[in-house]
């Protein structure tokens, strides 16, 4: 019954320090994120609804290929931080998002081994918004050197602490 006992504590203890695409992925679902001005994307549809639904006005050319469409206070109250701009270079209309918010992969590009016995997993990630123009998470922009872009997964570092693994940084 002692081995048992040992073995099963032995067996936890390892089971903490094992680091997996299901771990990391459950990692960053787990829990709220605090975001510091992250590009989201978003469909024509949702930019429309959100024209609608009031929580910004709606697009304004500002020169060919680009247009904005300015934030009122309740696109503001859902934590977007800036107006929904289009742009030639961007697929799709994005706007910018800060404060906490939960996290959805779509999908996990993978994981790799870091310095200081850390972990790097790259996704393409959704951001979650509790309204009725979106359905889904909206896709966040990951960075290429220095530049959000559309393609690029989002990277996040993990560490190891006495609990467990963490997310330790959101990697630009």
């Amino acid at each position: 019954m002692a081995v048992v006992a040992v073995l099963s504590i032995a067996s936890a203890g390892c089971a903490v320090k094992e680091f997996n695409d299901d771990k990391a992925t459950n990692i960053v679902e787990g829990k709220p994120l605090l975001l510091e001005g992250e590009q989201v994307s978003l469909t024509q549809p949702q930019v429309d609804c959100g024209v609608r639904s009031e929580l910004w006005e709606a697009p304004v050319e500002t020169s060919p290929g680009h247009s904005s469409a300015h934030l009122t206070q309740q696109g503001r109250d859902l934590k977007f931080n800036d107006d929904v701009l289009t742009d030639p270079n961007f697929h799709k209309p994005y706007v910018q998002v800060k404060g906490e918010f939960s996290l959805q992969v779509i999908s996990l590009v993978g994981t790799k081994d870091a310095p200081d016995d850390k972990k790097i997993g790259e996704f393409k990630v959704g951001v979650k918004i509790a309204h009725a123009c979106f359905s889904g998470p909206l896709p966040m922009m990951g960075v290429k050197k220095g530049v959000f872009n559309e393609d690029q997964p989002v990277a996040f570092r993990f560490r190891l602490v006495d609990a467990g693994w963490e997310m330790d940084q959101l990697l630009h």
